[in-house]
């Protein structure tokens, strides 16, 4: 299971507790995501070398404000 499969799972299984006072289209908001920006970050490593890494940002919604 992926990462992002294991904390859809955990969620699902907090939301429980929670049925009473939620429906599952609130679920289903909360589980997708508005938009991923990935980007390459150049760094100077230690030695002198240049790296690049990979990056990933997810950002879910922004209803209680700007995306944090």
């Amino acid at each position: 299971m992926s990462l992002y499969e294991s904390v859809q799972s955990q969620m699902r299984k907090a939301f429980t507790y929670l049925a009473d006072d939620y429906d599952g289209v609130l679920l289903d908001y909360i589980l997708e995501v508005d938009r991923v920006l990935d980007f390459k970050i150049t760094v100077k490593m230690d030695d002198g070398t240049v790296k690049d890494f990979q990056a990933y940002r997810s950002q879910h919604n922004n209803i209680r404000g700007p995306y944090k």
